[in-house]
């Protein structure tokens, strides 16, 4: 199979499964809103918090260092699987410890016995992710997508059927560690029994080349997600369980949407670039055609819930979120800009410079807590979220001279046209659909209307971006189905 005809398969494999996934999240978050109130739900944001920032050193780096080098031993293999779960069984450890502490200074008792209990999702997790990321080096994204699928439906299930017979809180607790157990023993055995790359062989020397490379992305993520999460940080310290839990709704609503589009590409991008990493302008010209494509396509998606931010978070949460939809709203529109840089990772882990995304991230965070030191002038979130967006923005000819010319060079022009233009075209097309439709609740009247937003959104880009990669690839797709149609109709 060759490595285009490979990428589309992967392309289509992940979009199946992160669509589902994303679809089934949001109805398990939205029936247990009947059940669980808003503090509860801030409860297990703090524990997130945690978990999150934990996993983080649980393989170490190495996952990035297995997708870029080409000629890994089956003693490699086997010694960078027993870090992993000594490293898992450490982190789990100290984190079940100090789970008392948290708990007291948060000043909540009951975040005791759910944080020791979410901690062995650490554990869980090394069993399987380095069999996860060995499929995706070797593009099998059928396994990857049906496990994660079949985890995400059964997630649902138990979900259900522990907060509907009194589990409250810990319904959510379970159902989450069910999945993470599930979905890693799966990618545990097909490891073990399909490409038979474990033995009881560990030398600590075999890792160090993944190391060299790990360390840097380590850095980067440990920076990257405290940049990512200071604003529950800040909340959650500041501002309460009650409205953090509002606030970590509408956050996991924007990130649902971002996790289903996003990664569809990015997934497929690391193993692809890989493969062409030494040929740079081919490099360049696919990682601009992606920016482009990925505004294109996730632009409008996003100013829909921004628009109907009101609508969809009383069908989804009911009347007692409804007083969050401005935070969706913002929240939208930062994630959608948000999402066009993050293909750099992808390019960062094939040509092995994740070191770049390290030094990014320091800068990040000093512009983000600048950012959120200019917000707290509005005494609101919905003050911190416009400043966040607002540095971004600014701050993109910093971004790319850290992260994107030092691997593919270029110029800056060219790749800030590849976002901005989209950018601009859906702000103003977006205009008179915030005015006329900002207060719609009912959900068809939505449907309806975003269809139509959707289809006269197609038309003008194809007026104004007719030479796009983006728009040609979506003439070829719908000239294929017309001929199929007409197939059809002769037969």
């Amino acid at each position: 199979m060759s490595l285009f005809s490979a990428a589309i398969k992967g392309v289509a494999w992940s979009s199946a499964s992160t669509i589902v996934r994303s679809i089934v999240s949001l109805l398990q978050v939205s029936i247990l809103t009947r059940f669980l109130d808003k503090t509860e739900f801030g409860i297990v944001a703090i524990c997130t918090l945690f978990i999150g920032f934990s996993q983080i050193f649980m393989d170490l780096g190495f996952s990035i260092g297995i997708i870029h080098k080409q000629d890994i031993t089956p003693q490699q293999y086997s010694s960078l699987f027993w870090l992993n779960i000594f490293s898992g069984i450490l982190i789990t450890g100290i984190l079940y410890m100090i789970s008392p502490i948290i708990a007291e200074v948060y000043n909540t008792p009951s975040l005791t016995n759910i944080l020791s209990l979410l901690s062995f999702s650490i554990l869980f997790s090394s069993i399987g992710n380095q069999h996860r990321t060995v499929q995706q080096k070797l593009m099998r994204f059928k396994y990857i997508s049906v496990i994660e699928i079949l985890a995400s439906l059964l997630t649902l299930l138990v979900a259900i059927i522990l907060v509907t017979n009194g589990y409250g809180i810990y319904s959510l607790v379970y159902s989450t560690l069910f999945n993470i157990l599930f979905s890693n023993l799966l990618f545990f055995f097909i490891g073990i029994y399909k490409d038979r790359n474990i033995s009881f062989h560990f030398i600590l020397k075999d890792t160090y080349p993944f190391l060299k490379i790990g360390i840097f992305s380590v850095g980067t993520q440990v920076l990257d997600y405290l940049s990512r999460e200071v604003d529950v940080i800040l909340i959650s310290v500041t501002l309460g369980k009650e409205i953090l839990g509002a606030y970590s709704l509408c956050k996991k609503l924007v990130l649902s949407v971002y996790s289903a589009i996003t990664p569809i590409l990015t997934k497929v991008l690391a193993p692809t670039f890989a493969y062409i990493q030494n040929d740079i302008s081919h490099v360049r010209k696919i990682y601009y055609d992606v920016i482009e494509t990925i505004s294109i396509i996730n632009f409008p998606i996003y100013f829909l819930i921004s628009i109907f931010s009101y609508g969809i978070i009383n069908f989804l949460y009911g009347d007692n979120y409804t007083d969050s939809a401005m935070i969706l709203s913002l929240l939208s529109i930062y994630y959608g800009y948000l999402s066009t840089g993050s293909p750099v990772g992808s390019l960062q882990a094939a040509l092995g410079r994740t070191d770049t995304g390290f030094y990014w991230t320091i800068v990040r965070i000093v512009l983000n807590t600048l950012a959120i030191f200019i917000g707290s002038y509005f005494n609101n979130i919905e003050g911190i979220i416009l400043s966040l967006f607002l540095v971004t923005l600014l701050s993109k000819p910093i971004s790319w001279r850290i992260t994107v010319k030092p691997l593919i060079n270029g110029h800056f022009i060219e790749y800030m046209m590849k976002s901005i233009k989209p950018l601009l075209m859906i702000t103003v097309y977006s205009i008179p659909f915030y005015l006329f439709l900002g207060k719609v609740s009912s959900i068809i009247v939505i449907i309806v209307y975003s269809l139509v937003y959707m289809l006269v959104y197609g038309f003008v880009i194809d007026r104004l971006l007719p030479n796009s990669y983006c728009v040609n690839l979506m003439k070829v797709f719908i000239k294929k189905i017309y001929m199929i149609i007409n197939c059809y109709q002769v037969k």
